[in-house]
């Protein structure tokens, strides 16, 4: 089977802060997190092979491409952590069940 589609993501971003300069050791200056929502789209690819009249196996191949800023706060300075590619490609094994 073939699909494609358009998906809803939920981001979470977490990122340490260093400072560092040229002969001195690096100071960790704190944390920051961030959370956002994005929409992004989807191609899947997949088969199933049945195994009995109401099961089968299945592979999906999953691609998908979404991207969502993210930004922080450190000592209330505004810092941004850019756009961050949440998309990718999944590899699923499935059992199904049919009824």
């Amino acid at each position: 089977f073939l699909g494609a589609g358009i998906g809803f993501y939920n981001v979470k971003g977490e990122s340490d802060v260093t400072w560092s300069a040229s002969g001195y050791y690096p100071v960790n200056v704190g944390s920051m997190s961030d959370t956002g929502n994005c929409y992004g789209f989807h191609l899947v690819a997949g088969a199933d092979l049945a195994i009995s009249s109401n099961a089968a196996l299945g592979l999906e191949l999953k691609w998908s491409k979404a991207e969502q800023e993210l930004e922080g706060e450190i000592d209330g300075d505004e810092i941004e952590l850019g756009d961050i590619n949440v998309g990718g490609t999944t590899i699923n094994f499935v059992g199904k069940v049919f009824f």
